[in-house]
């Protein structure tokens, strides 16, 4: 009862709650600037469900995961606590919520595991303008703001220099068509899973022209519009694995809605 009461008041300090979710339990720290700090005291259960257990399934058979954008570094958790033997790389370009993913990283004793870089993904390098938006979930490299921090900036295939890839997650606030271009070389190769973020029809589209060339089949939607939380995320797969994807994501929606 008092979980619920407190899940609606703002929190002026940091906490560490035991999160009781599917598709996996951790620990997890929040502070005063982390968007997430309401939900993650319902245990995450109306942020994003669907994605998050299509991605714990998925990291299951991954032995190289990406998540690029990682935020307080929920996802990479997630894949690491659901395949052991993963190897997790998380790029996190924020100041403020790096130091939260590798807080909660080591909170989960995945330090080592899991890794976190403070590099923003692109299709350049060089050092880029992060814009800082009153909600710290929503800092981008595409729109423009008063409130900006220099962040280095890397291509994917420049970053990886050939490494193995078989899941990815990539939610940059409308960049990750920018993320795709980085990263033609790996993706050609390694063609992974990718569960990727779309604000918009038009930035969806931008991701069908790359993609579509390297060897993957449509995007699928993780679930439709009207479901809160999971609505602009799709998954995208070659051709050969789309059986895999929507195995995989009837799974997902079956145990992570009622």
């Amino acid at each position: 009862y008092m979980r619920a009461k407190l899940s609606y008041l703002p929190s002026p300090r940091t906490s560490v709650l035991k999160i009781r979710t599917h598709p996996a339990s951790f620990l997890y720290e929040s502070t005063p600037f982390d968007d997430l700090q309401f939900t993650c005291r319902r245990d995450f259960e109306e942020w994003e469900p669907v994605s998050r257990c299509f991605f714990a399934l998925a990291a299951r058979e991954a032995g190289h995961v990406l998540d690029v954008g990682a935020y307080s570094g929920v996802y990479s958790i997630t894949a690491a606590i659901a395949n052991e033997e993963a190897s997790v790389l998380a790029l996190e370009p924020n100041p403020l919520m790096y130091r939260l993913a590798v807080a909660n990283i080591g909170r989960n004793g995945l330090t080592g595991r899991a890794i976190v870089k403070p590099i923003a993904a692109g299709d350049d390098s060089g050092m880029v303008r992060l814009y800082l938006p009153e909600h710290s979930s929503m800092a981008t490299l595409v729109e423009e703001g008063d409130d900006f921090v220099e962040v280095q900036q890397e291509p994917l295939d420049a970053l990886l220099e050939g490494q193995a890839l078989h899941l990815m997650k990539v939610d940059v606030e409308g960049g990750e068509s920018a993320v795709f271009r980085g990263a033609q070389e790996t993706l050609s190769r390694w063609q992974p899973i990718i569960l990727a973020e779309a604000l918009s029809d038009q930035e969806l589209l931008r991701q069908r022209e790359i993609l579509s060339l390297l060897g993957y089949a449509d995007p699928v939607p993780v679930y439709p519009p009207s479901e809160h939380g999971d609505s602009r995320n799709f998954i995208w797969a070659s051709v050969r694995d789309r059986a895999r994807l929507e195995r995989l994501l009837q799974e997902a929606r079956q145990l992570a809605v009622p």
